[in-house]
């Protein structure tokens, strides 16, 4: 626990004295997403979906995001899905294709008995391709986490990690994205996919329709999987310029 916390703090002053470059374009993003499901008959359910993101990339040198996503679900009244993910991470170019980066990231899943996950990565990302048109990229990191589960003692454990992520435009208006992600858990692995298609009204709203698959496999051989179909509702705000 302890050694987590130093870390952390490490982390934040490393960006809070982040070299800066003394001109560069700038790129700044907002987005945000609302998605709902009802259904009724004999067996009635209900699902919200809530996502904020924002980016900001100083082209070539380097970049801040922030990531929060909330979903709930619940049957016959009662809730079966209360998940929540939270992450900051700032990148720093090496070369035009080369970076490094450093992420905090925070969890909580009341079906997985999981009162909180956080901790700390580090690590090595390349672009493949970084177009308005089409962007690839792959990532290798690893750090320190830390399990809260419901009734046990907290756990701090290492993590080694992977993630994979692309967006390409087919249309004008629209836009396909998938990532993947892999970690290693105190006692499993954990696989995370999302595949999704935005088509966009104007140059701020659209419709998107997201699948994401989450899995995680023990030791002992218990499988905890996930799967969401959601349409939800899209916004986007975009702010070039220079500094």
């Amino acid at each position: 626990m302890v050694k987590i916390k130093k870390q952390i703090l490490f982390a934040l002053i490393l960006f809070l004295f982040a070299a800066k470059p003394l001109s560069a374009q700038v790129n700044t993003i907002y987005q945000g997403s609302f998605g709902m499901q009802l259904t009724g008959g004999e067996v009635s359910s209900s699902l919200l979906h809530g996502e904020l993101y924002y980016n900001y990339n100083r082209w070539w040198d380097h970049e801040w995001t922030a990531k929060l996503r909330s979903d709930f679900q619940s049957s016959e009244g009662k809730e079966v899905i209360s998940k929540h993910l939270a992450s900051l991470r700032y990148g720093k170019s090496i070369t035009n294709d080369w970076y490094w980066f450093s992420r905090l990231d925070g969890e909580k899943d009341s079906v997985r008995d999981l009162d909180a996950r956080y901790g700390l990565v580090a690590g090595l990302g390349r672009w493949f391709s970084d177009e308005r048109d089409f962007s690839f990229f792959l990532e290798a990191s690893a750090g320190r986490y830390s399990d809260h589960l419901t009734g046990q003692t907290s756990e701090d454990y290492g993590v080694i990690q992977f993630r994979e992520e692309f967006d390409k435009k087919l249309l004008e208006t629209l836009l396909l994205y998938q990532e993947a992600f892999v970690t290693n858990l105190k006692d499993g692995h954990r696989y995370v996919a999302d595949l999704g298609l935005d088509n966009f009204i104007n140059s701020h709203w659209g419709l998107g329709f997201s699948f994401n698959y989450d899995l995680a496999i023990y030791e002992d051989g218990t499988r905890q999987e996930d799967t969401t179909f959601i349409m939800e509702l899209r916004f986007n705000y975009e702010i070039e310029g220079e500094e």
